[in-house]
């Protein structure tokens, strides 16, 4: 448990020190708010220090979970952080892509999108023998676009090919217009 200078760098030097799918590690945040975009790695899982205090962790920047995993190694777990993108900025808040099977949970989380791109994409490219796709499971978290004038076409979550579970979680426009899937 040592202080870096950012998230990445935590999680960057989990993987060289041998974390991963086979020997997964938790990093903790601590409360507060960080600007950086985050490329999170299969088996090391990121949660806030103080999961209950809600919004007492912010990161903002775009983020990407990218793996390639046909067996089925590892897992990505989030919890307790809020996801923020930058203003004016029309990539996604946060993209999950590869090939093969990953599952990804995350807790108590929220992704606060300020743009017309979606907030959430995923995109998996190939299916397993067993037919199953990758998934997002996300338990009490929130989906939102802060946006007053967000566009009739934009999108808040686009799933191109995978699973999105959501359980007690709401995903909500700045102007209660419908919500926005594809």
């Amino acid at each position: 448990r040592a202080p870096y200078q950012s998230v990445q760098t935590a999680i960057d030097t989990a993987v060289a020190r041998g974390f991963g799918q086979a020997n997964p590690v938790t990093i903790e945040v601590k409360p507060g708010i960080y600007t950086e975009n985050l490329i999170f790695q299969a088996g090391i899982h990121v949660k806030a220090e103080i999961e209950d205090a809600l919004f007492s962790t912010v990161i903002i920047g775009n983020h990407r979970y990218e793996y390639n995993d046909v067996n089925n190694l590892g897992d990505l777990f989030i919890s307790g952080i809020e996801f923020r993108s930058p203003a004016g900025d029309t990539a996604p808040l946060l993209t999950i892509l590869g090939v093969g099977f990953t599952s990804i949970r995350m807790n108590h989380c929220v992704l606060n999108s300020r743009n017309n791109g979606p907030a959430l994409l995923l995109l998996n490219s190939c299916q397993q023998v067993s037919g199953r796709l990758s998934n997002l499971e996300m338990f009490h978290c929130r989906i939102r676009n802060l946006l007053t004038t967000f566009s009739e076409t934009a999108e808040m979550v686009r799933i191109e090919n995978g699973s999105l579970l959501m359980q007690s979680a709401d995903v909500s426009l700045a102007d209660n217009r419908g919500i926005a899937f594809r």
